[in-house]
């Protein structure tokens, strides 16, 4: 199920990766902006456990650490209401970030995490549809990808699921309904679902589902051809489609192109960078990070700079 790296699920070393300040040209300064908007995910601070591993990990204690579990165990033994332990460490940890004023640093958990990294994979084993919650709350077939096993079983857009595999999802987000999804090791699901009033039960094997990040469009303006590439992700698969979909509108012969990345969801850095390579050569700086170590730059990998008119 699907709505609408190099990141990992948290791991718990922590780290802030900022951009330093440097003058460079106007293409370059237009990449670093594509750079900035887009990789928020991967200029995301970075919370995991320090593992006990023998390496030197520079360690700060502050006495309020002792303060924080001091009020963690009380709640947990005094509240009258039942507490989540997980919730707790998750929203006190989230509350830190947020405390940065930091709009790229945010705290992703596990159950989040697992989600994004099944859209930054490109592929996963589902049924082929995507959901959305509806105006009642509930879950709803948004659209169905054509070709995979939920077109086949006789799903329809606007079908609201109500169970899967005789439970009911009432309630839950889409983020847990694919939670509960990719959890699944079942060869096979089955899907109640409610449909002009009438309960409709649908049995589904769930298949090998690749994620189509990249679309493609041409537009005409006067006697100009104007390609447009819209990219919503930047998957492991994604740099195949691109580059197969600006081979495409080059061998039409379009004089400008527009590269779309609004609402785009962020991803693997190194995607990023393959893409915009497709435009600059080696000697232009894509990207550079600054942590306690120092400062790493990255060039294009690219060979040739395209003469071509971008809009990104």
């Amino acid at each position: 199920m699907e709505e609408k790296k190099d990141m990992k699920k948290p791991n718990l070393k922590e780290k802030v990766v900022k951009a330093e300040e440097l003058k460079f040209g106007f293409l370059e300064v237009l990449i670093l902006i594509l750079v900035t908007a887009l990789v928020t995910v991967v200029v995301t601070i970075t919370i995991t456990k320090i593992s006990n591993n023998g390496s030197t990990v520079k360690k700060h204690y502050n006495k309020d650490i002792d303060k924080f579990v001091e009020e963690y165990n009380f709640i947990l033994n005094k509240y009258y209401g039942e507490v989540d332990s997980k919730t707790l460490i998750n929203n006190a940890i989230a509350g830190m970030v947020n405390n940065l004023n930091d709009p790229y640093s945010t705290f992703i958990d596990d159950s989040n995490a697992t989600n994004f990294d099944v859209e930054l994979d490109g592929e996963f084993y589902g049924l082929g549809v995507e959901i959305t919650i509806n105006d009642n709350s509930e879950i709803e077939v948004y659209s169905i990808l054509p070709g995979y096993e939920a077109e086949k079983s006789g799903i329809a857009k606007g079908d609201v699921i109500t169970h899967l595999d005789g439970e009911s999802v009432s309630g839950l987000s889409t983020t847990e309904f694919r939670s509960k999804m990719i959890q699944n090791n079942k060869e096979t699901v089955t899907l109640t679902v409610l449909r002009n009033g009438e309960t409709l039960d649908f049995t589904i094997k769930r298949t090998l589902v690749q994620i189509e990040s990249v679309k493609t469009e041409t537009y005409k303006s006067g006697k100009a051809k104007v390609g447009y590439i819209g990219i919503s992700i930047f998957a492991s698969n994604t740099y195949r489609q691109f580059k197969e979909a600006l081979a495409k509108l080059e061998s039409e012969n379009i004089d400008s192109l527009i590269v779309d990345v609004r609402s785009n969801s962020g991803g693997h850095l190194s995607i990023v960078t393959d893409v915009i390579s497709e435009f600059l050569d080696s000697s232009h700086v894509i990207y550079q990070v600054k942590d306690s170590e120092g400062v790493v730059k990255e060039y294009s990998r690219g060979n040739k700079l395209k003469n071509m008119t971008l809009l990104f």
